[in-house]
């Protein structure tokens, strides 16, 4: 019998780590120390409920191996019920090929510019169904819009600023996008890209209240992903705003 404290840490890692995840990913989204979480994990991995892997490191220098937790066919159970274990392990699946894709969109837009890959991700958004997904991809939309409207220390300090609105309840999410909706507002002098942000935000506010408490902390864990890929230097780490 687990706890509902271990019951918490198995959706986390059951979720989120298909593809296998570190302990101290885990531990920043259940905001604990990283000893905590690994002892956690290590305790379900006992329990049969997850795999428990080292996996060496790929460059060639010396150091440890990385430990990470993938979720069994028991935890897929346990966690969503054997009627939709299969559906939850296909929506796992198609969450972390959207992160994978939306973080390569991310880098194409330091290379092919901001503009035309903003552009991309808007006109896929109508073809986007999943809540978490949707709001993942609005999510990098405004951050996008935001950086190309805040090239100077301005917009970096104000996004830095704009950190702490993440460490709450779900109406964090709302109220922290509604912040940077009001900057792109104020700051963006292409009316086009206004109209084509605004027109989406409706269906922004209906997906982000449909999440559970599960999927809102996995959002905000990738909006804090795509913040410090945006504005690298002038952010503290995760693990200093979040706790």
């Amino acid at each position: 019998m687990l706890t509902s404290r271990q019951k918490e840490f198995l959706q986390v890692a059951t979720y989120h780590g298909r593809s296998g995840i570190h302990y101290t990913k885990v531990a920043e989204l259940m905001g604990v120390s990283r000893w905590t979480a690994y002892d956690i994990l290590t305790y379900l991995s006992n329990k049969g409920l997850l795999e428990k892997k080292r996996i060496p490191k790929k460059s060639s220098t010396a150091g440890r191996s990385r430990v990470l937790f993938y979720p069994t066919s028991r935890a897929n159970v346990l966690v969503f019920g054997s009627d939709v274990a299969q559906r939850a392990d296909s929506g796992c699946k198609e969450w972390e090929e959207a992160c994978s894709r939306l973080r390569s969109k991310l880098g194409e837009s330091r290379e092919r510019g901001i503009f035309p890959v903003l552009s991309e991700i808007i006109q896929e958004l109508s073809s986007v169904k999943r809540p978490l997904i949707f709001c993942a991809h609005l999510i990098v939309v405004m951050l996008l819009a935001l950086r190309l409207v805040s090239s100077g220390p301005e917009g970096s300090l104000w996004i830095n600023s704009l950190v702490p609105l993440l460490i709450g309840p779900q109406a964090a999410l709302l109220v922290f996008t509604g912040a940077v909706v009001t900057y792109i507002l104020q700051h963006q002098p292409v009316s086009s890209l206004k109209s084509e942000v605004l027109q989406h935000l409706p269906t922004y506010e209906r997906q982000a209240k449909k999440l559970d408490a599960l999927s809102e902390k996995v959002l905000l864990n990738f909006t804090m992903d795509v913040i410090e890929e945006l504005w690298p230097p002038q952010l503290k780490s995760k693990a200093d705003c979040i706790t």
